[in-house]
């Protein structure tokens, strides 16, 4: 559903990615770049694929979600203090393992981290910006990468954060007043 409600955005950059890409003879270094770039991204997306092994994924966003599915609804886990609060991924993890099950959950965490491109894409493009880099700077950040790559939170609140941003910005612009 993300993917199809930004289908525009994502048209807009790819279109954007191929005028640039005309009339350029990739030689030396533009070469060695665009083929690290497309190896960048099949690293994380392979990387979203691997089993889940850290800890808080197997003990809060997946194992919550899977004891809540093996006990019928939400309810209390004794010795897992996270149960007592969960979150909206968490819930969106449940969604993902009761209709296709951990696949679902890591291809929702790579398009979460997608989106998150392509909203930082957006804010750079609408403010005048240069939107390539503000999307590559994203998309290589270490921290990013780790948080796109295993499950959590981080880029999923990320994405969401950051079309607030665009929202209120774009609000703001329209002459949006306070109440």
């Amino acid at each position: 559903l993300m993917c199809l409600a930004s289908y525009g955005e994502i048209a807009e950059m790819a279109r954007e990615i191929m005028e640039m890409s005309r009339g350029i003879n990739l030689k030396g270094a533009a070469l060695f770049a665009a083929v690290a770039a497309a190896l960048w991204g099949a690293y994380i997306f392979l990387a979203a694929l691997k089993p889940p092994i850290d800890y808080d994924t197997l003990t809060y966003h997946l194992g919550c979600a899977s004891q809540y599915i093996a006990r019928g609804g939400i309810r209390d886990l004794p010795g897992n203090i996270f149960s007592y609060f969960p979150q909206m991924a968490t819930m969106n993890y449940l969604l993902c393992l009761l209709l296709q099950g951990g696949g679902c959950v890591k291809i929702l965490q790579f398009f979460s981290g997608v989106m998150a491109v392509v909203c930082v894409y957006g804010i750079t493009r609408q403010y005048k910006g240069r939107p390539f880099i503000g999307a590559v700077l994203l998309f290589t950040s270490p921290l990013f990468i780790l948080s796109a790559t295993r499950l959590g939170t981080e880029v999923y609140v990320a994405f969401l954060a950051m079309l607030l941003l665009l929202f209120v910005l774009t609000k703001y612009e329209d002459g949006f007043t306070m109440p």
